[in-house]
């Protein structure tokens, strides 16, 4: 990544905003050696060549367009050839009416392939039918010998003497036959009736020649022949075609906010698969994208098209550096504020294609993003979808909020079901920013899965009122622990304010233990390393809180305890089992607290606890503005992409 600094003046902002030209939608790129483009610049033998492979009676329609256009049309033939020849007319007629100035092999002089007139090459091969013909008559003087006369219908030998015959040049042509008709003139009628009364088959009776070896001339050469020195010329460049997409009028940025507040998610998949593509060379990978701090209206370089997300990665990693080593331009004046100009760090990766301003790549990650959150919805769907009835379990997680407490087997499967069905019947009506809010108001969870932020500061709640500390716990962010603290004493001064500390890790293994330790008791700072911060833990945070609360009252705790059961039964369930040894300690639920579980257990938990989030639960509506944008921004997609 290669960082530059563009600090332009006010004279400068001012220009740039009302002087802004036009971008070409076709853009030409020089490919370095061994560059490799989806689309090219060709020569016309070479669209040629193509087409050939594909559609025979379109050769020549595809072969006169331009580089740009014989790709889209290449591809609209691809799919039915018979939708294709309904517009060869139509198509032709626009070609031999439109020029293209700005396609630099349409008037870069002709290609050495395509040199060589077919005209030319009939008149050739015309005039070698003819020599072949008359090499008998014409080829040396007329001779009496008997030997010499050989009858038409047999094979003929001649000599290399007699069937020698030099080609003319191409402006000796038409001479050249003409001289041929003399001689088979002058051969007289004589040769013209033997002929004819020998046999009735067409003059042409020459089946073999055979051309005898040259004598040898004295000893061979022992020297070798010096060999001609060829002079290596380069040939020409050759450029890569990227044409823009035109005629969509909905940006990048557009179809992201649309897509988080429409319901229909099967939809949102659909036109963002539609959505165009560009830049999916591999030849770009390999180039430096450079990234530097410009003054631009605000909807600068914010396009109608998406990049692969390789490509993506790369440009948001190289704005991130930019932004921590690159010096930021001082700030804009109202003045310049009031006309839409910002700055903006601007990633290019060529000096022919169209620069992407941050905000941009933002909504490319924000574009992929919803595209997972997508997959995953299908995924979701179909878990729903499967049988419940044959899901055998009697889990106490829930069980009253439900209403699947003291039901018998077959009548818990067919409640399970109904559950499943209110939680898809939520699924396709809710939006992924569609927010559950709790029933006292006191928490919310977004649909599309956004968390709260870390707890920074102490509650204004005393210590003493409180019964539990549950804090989860991200192991080698592959796995899933809890600490679940316990608290027992009066909240009144000078009491004691007992601590019991559970640990609980799912796959019950030994190799955990230290991480959780660690964020209970925190990380001391190193006596000898200065630079060392520290981290305060759990327990660090108990006492903090106690000694803001409760000051005067005794806080003692106890040595940790490791719950061992009940251990989960995949490799995928530790948050479904965290969140359900939670439940048990905050409902007492001590008998639950050391069982076996298997995996029906975790399905029917999985699906309490979705039923839980999406029902016992309000939901926020859409605001009004959100509403109005994206009702116009859907109409645009269904009139331009549909």
């Amino acid at each position: 990544m290669t960082g530059l600094l563009y600090s332009p003046t006010q004279s400068a902002y001012e220009a740039g905003a009302s002087t802004s030209e036009p971008q070409k939608q076709v853009a030409y790129v020089r490919l370095h050696r061994h560059e490799r483009a989806n689309m090219v610049v060709l020569s016309s033998a070479e669209k040629y060549c193509y087409a050939k492979a594909m559609l025979e009676p379109l050769l020549q329609h595809l072969s006169d367009l331009s580089s740009a256009e014989f790709y889209q049309e290449l591809n609209a033939w691809k799919e039915t050839v018979e939708a294709g020849l309904n517009r060869v007319d139509s198509k032709a007629a626009y070609a031999a009416g439109t020029t293209h100035p700005d396609d630099d092999d349409d008037v870069s002089g002709e290609d050495p392939l395509t040199i060589l007139d077919p005209a030319d090459a009939m008149g050739t091969i015309n005039l070698m039918n003819a020599l072949e013909t008359t090499s008998d008559g014409c080829s040396t003087d007329i001779s009496t010998d008997d030997d010499n006369e050989v009858v038409p219908t047999k094979p003929v030998q001649v000599n290399l003497e007699q069937s020698y015959q030099q080609l003319p040049t191409s402006g000796e042509t038409s001479k050249s036959v003409e001289n041929v008709t003399d001689c088979k003139q002058d051969v007289g009628d004589e040769s013209h009736s033997r002929l004819s009364s020998t046999t009735a088959k067409p003059v042409r009776q020459v089946d073999i020649i055979t051309v005898p070896k040259p004598k040898s001339r004295g000893r061979a050469r022992s020297k070798t022949k010096q060999l001609r020195q060829t002079k290596m010329t380069l040939g020409p460049d050759r450029l890569a075609i990227h044409k823009y997409p035109s005629g969509l009028s909905v940006s990048l940025d557009q179809l992201v906010g649309w897509a988080r507040n429409t319901a229909n998610m099967k939809y949102v998949m659909e036109m963002m698969e539609i959505y165009p593509v560009q830049l999916e060379d591999a030849y770009l990978r390999a180039r430096t994208i450079e990234c530097r701090w410009e003054a631009v209206p605000a909807t600068e370089y914010t396009h109608n098209f998406v990049i692969p997300i390789d490509l993506t990665r790369s440009m948001q990693a190289a704005i991130s550096n930019a932004r921590q080593e690159q010096r930021k331009p001082d700030e804009l004046d109202a003045r310049v504020k009031k006309q839409g100009i910002v700055l903006e760090v601007v990633a290019s990766i060529d000096p022919k294609l169209w620069k992407f301003s941050s905000q941009y790549v933002y909504s490319l990650v924000g574009f992929y993003a919803i595209k997972a959150k997508g997959r995953a919805w299908f995924a979701d769907r179909k878990w729903l979808e499967q049988d419940w009835r044959k899901a055998k379990s009697d889990v106490a997680l829930f069980a009253h909020e439900t209403k699947t407490f003291g039901m018998s087997a077959d009548s818990m499967g067919n409640r399970h079901r109904a559950l499943a069905n209110e939680i898809i019947s939520k699924f396709t009506s809710s939006r992924l920013r569609t927010e559950f809010v709790t029933m006292n108001g006191g928490g919310l969870i977004s649909f599309d899965n956004i968390v709260g932020g870390i707890c920074r500061a102490t509650p204004k709640e005393p210590l003493g009122n409180i019964k539990f500390v549950v804090h989860p716990v991200n192991l080698n962010a592959s796995h899933w622990g809890i600490i679940i603290v316990r608290l027992s004493g009066k909240a009144t001064p000078r009491a004691i304010l007992r601590v019991h500390v559970y640990m609980y890790e799912p796959l019950i293994d030994d190799a955990y233990h230290k991480n959780m330790e660690e964020v209970w008791n925190g990380i001391p700072k190193g006596e000898n390393d200065e630079e060392s911060q520290g981290k305060e833990g759990l327990r660090g945070f108990i006492e903090r809180w106690h000694k803001a609360s409760i000051p005067s009252s005794k806080l003692r705790i106890d040595p940790i305890e490791w719950v061992e059961r009940p251990q989960q039964p995949d490799g995928a369930s530790c948050g479904v089992l965290v969140v359900a040894q939670a439940h048990n300690y905050l409902t007492g639920n001590e008998e639950r607290q050391n069982y076996n579980v298997s995996a029906s257990d975790v399905k029917v938990m999985r699906l309490r606890m979705l039923w839980v989030i999406m029902h016992l639960s309000h939901e926020r509506s859409m605001s009004e503005s959100d509403a109005t944008t994206t009702s116009k921004i859907h109409q645009k997609l269904q009139d331009e992409l549909k």
